[in-house]
């Protein structure tokens, strides 16, 4: 009796322990179980989707320089340059690496862009580059 407690005592501690290693680490179901590639974010504010930009320089200020929206159903990127962060170049690729757009925008005159999409469902990468800043996201329609 005593060697059937422990077995199911043991058993039980493993499974414990082993739930976790069975979950998604990005805790999202809009990417279908694939973390490669990046879904269109669930839209709360109607037709414009925020895409996160991930910023790896940046040494002026605490908030984010640089936001990016897409406008659902109209294939265009709109960014917002918050702050002066200088030149910066921005280039969209879609899937292929195939650049559908690369500008230098200077920050201090400049309050944003607009991209406008080839208007058929792809992947496309966001690169913001300057000598201040260099930021990242991505889209998929």
């Amino acid at each position: 009796m005593s060697k059937i407690l422990f077995k199911i005592l043991m058993l039980s501690i493993m499974m414990l322990f082993a739930t976790p290693c069975f979950a998604d680490d990005e805790g999202n179901d809009n990417n279908n179980g694939s973390d490669s590639i990046p879904s269109v974010p669930e839209n709360p504010f109607g037709d414009r989707i925020e895409i996160p930009i991930k910023t790896i320089k940046h040494n002026r200020s605490l908030g984010e320089p640089i936001h990016a929206y897409y406008y659902n159903n109209e294939y265009i990127i709109e960014i917002d340059f918050e702050e002066n962060i200088g030149a910066v170049a921005v280039v969209v690729r879609n899937s292929n690496g195939v650049v559908v757009y690369n500008m230098q925008h200077d920050t201090t005159t400049e309050g944003g862009c607009t991209i406008f999409l080839p208007t058929n469902t792809d992947c496309y990468s966001i690169d913001i580059t300057g000598s201040r800043y260099y930021g990242y996201g991505s889209i998929c329609l």
